[in-house]
């Protein structure tokens, strides 16, 4: 088996301190491990998440679904604190 491993106790990355007899070491704080030999060590994801800081899509629909009428109109709003959040990064608000 070949890493990337990380470490049971504290998950960093192990480095490879003997490859003659499979011996893979914590940096920080020097346990030692033989997966070779049949030792559980901890696995890397086998998938890869996206660099950088990602933005959340968010719509809102007003469902005019409903088609009995009405004396009173509710235009649905944005709570505040939820629009200061979203014009934060630069979300630009539409009517």
């Amino acid at each position: 088996m070949t890493g990337p491993y990380y470490c049971n106790l504290d998950n960093i990355k192990l480095a490879i301190q003997n490859k003659e007899i499979g011996e893979w070491i914590c940096p920080r704080c020097s346990t030692s491990y033989f997966p070779n030999l049949g030792e559980k060590l901890k696995r890397a994801n086998k998938f890869e998440t996206p660099n950088g800081p990602t933005q959340p899509i968010v719509a809102m629909v007003n469902d005019n679904s409903n088609t009995e009428a009405s004396s009173v109109y509710n235009q649905p709003k944005i709570p505040r604190s939820f629009e200061n959040i979203l014009k934060g990064p630069g979300v630009k608000l539409l009517d």
